[in-house]
């Protein structure tokens, strides 16, 4: 009898590990596959390229845009955010950014609320960006 369970608890084991490796990958993916709402760098990179006609906006605050960002940006900080944007119409192609993505969720949340319909978070945020696409960037 004995040998019958230590000969199975290996198996159990090796189910109990594949399940966690499995669960793990799934996160991974999950983690790196954005949402609807979301656009990656490498795709702004390239509507950015094909000259596509975008609005996009740094969500961060004052000290952090200070600190770099990126060129085709305008600010305007979450925490003054109304969830419109001056002189910008509701049907335009707009893209939030902000460190890491939540913030600009966020301000993306406010202005599909106000009426917007093509608004886009970058996913991973400027963080992102600057790993994937312009490493001159300055970190901060």
């Amino acid at each position: 009898m004995e040998s019958s369970s230590s000969a199975s608890t290996p198996s159990a084991l090796r189910a109990g590990l594949t399940a966690v490796a499995v669960a793990a990958t799934m996160a991974a993916v999950s983690a790196c596959t954005p949402s609807p709402d979301e656009i990656t760098p490498a795709q702004l990179r390239a509507a950015l390229d094909q000259g596509q006609q975008l609005v996009v906006v740094d969500v961060r605050e004052d000290g952090e845009w200070a600190g770099g960002h990126m060129r085709a940006a305008r600010s305007v900080p979450l925490s003054r955010m109304s969830g419109t944007l001056d002189g910008v119409d509701k049907g335009a192609a707009v893209v939030l950014y902000c460190r890491s993505g939540k913030r600009s969720m966020r301000a993306l949340e406010m202005m599909k609320g106000a009426g917007y319909t093509n608004v886009k978070s970058l996913a991973g945020g400027i963080s992102a960006w600057q790993s994937e696409v312009d490493p001159e960037l300055t970190r901060y």
